[in-house]
């Protein structure tokens, strides 16, 4: 599964936020819109493929918001689409578990906060943008 090759300029710019109250009739049809994105980046579940699945489309920030709020990270970062991807119920709650090393430190460009996501084992198996 590679999202960010799917996105618009493989997810090196910023392509803003998206908002709503629900996932599956808001933000969600927004992210799908912006990335390209319809499967969920862990297991690859396809949403569009039947009603059930759809329900369980989550939307999940590949750096967690409480990891970039330790670190001090700027909320146009954190929040944008190119620090989120698309994931069922399943791996949301349990295989995108994101821990950084011991050493990080806040970055200092938007490059170096693409980069996270490389270092951390548990998301090993996703393309990132650089």
């Amino acid at each position: 599964m590679i999202p960010f090759d799917e996105y618009p300029d493989g997810g090196r710019v910023l392509l803003g936020q998206v908002r709503g109250a629900n996932c599956r009739h808001e933000y969600g049809l927004q992210f799908m819109q912006k990335t390209s994105q319809t499967k969920c980046a862990y297991c690859g579940a396809d949403f569009g493929v039947s009603y059930e699945t759809w329900l369980t489309m989550a939307l999940d920030h590949v750096v967690p918001v409480s990891v970039c709020n330790g670190l001090g990270i700027r909320a146009e970062w954190q929040e944008d689409v190119t620090n989120k991807v698309l994931a069922c119920a399943a791996c949301n709650s349990f295989r995108n578990r994101y821990k950084s090393p011991a050493e990080v430190t806040c970055p200092k460009s938007r490059d170096e906060f693409l980069y996270m996501p490389a270092m951390s084992p548990q998301l090993s198996g996703l393309s990132y943008p650089w």
